[in-house]
């Protein structure tokens, strides 16, 4: 994929980033889970420790402020909430870890003071929400959605963590 973006005059690639697959951490998040997970998931995280890139085209207005690649450098799973980058494609998978041990709630409330979490957590408890054919409360789906690629911020790509070794993935629009 980088290698057709650097052959496409029409678009500049932004940021590449592959960290190096962590065996031991894969290890690790499937024993903190309750169930196993699909050879394909697994098996992209024995490859790699996650992905990240970013193009702009440069006919985009704001293509001067991207640049052109820069160093190989990490960056953070939920960058793409710093701020609307100056960005038309975003692939940002974080480790395994980071998708798959990162409580929702947690992440989302993480700057709330206490009695602000605390009341959320208790509003949540008692909204209901359907999908996919079940009722959950709002809490309870946020505990089971995994953010496996943050490519926007008002968009990302999370798994529904459902108990099966294939969780389902889900499109979010706007947190």
């Amino acid at each position: 994929m980088v290698d057709d973006l650097r052959r496409n005059g029409q678009v500049v690639g932004t940021h590449f980033h592959v960290p190096e697959a962590d065996p031991a951490g894969v290890r690790n998040v499937l024993g903190a889970l309750p169930h196993g997970l699909n050879d394909a998931i697994t098996g992209f995280y024995k490859a790699c420790g996650g992905f990240q890139m970013q193009w702009t085209h440069r006919g985009d207005p704001r293509f001067g402020e991207s640049g052109a690649v820069g160093s190989n450098r990490a960056l953070r799973h939920d960058a793409e909430l710093d701020g609307y980058f100056a960005r038309d494609g975003c692939i940002m998978i974080g480790s395994m870890a980071e998708v798959f041990l990162t409580e929702q709630f947690d992440a989302m409330y993480a700057d709330a003071p206490p009695e602000r979490k605390r009341q959320a957590r208790e509003e949540l408890a008692t909204m209901a929400l359907h999908f996919a054919g079940k009722t959950y409360t709002r809490l309870e789906f946020m505990h089971r959605t995994k953010v496996l690629d943050q490519f926007r911020k008002e968009n990302d790509m999370a798994f529904f963590v459902d108990g099966t070794p294939d969780p389902p993935l889900m499109w979010g629009m706007d947190h």
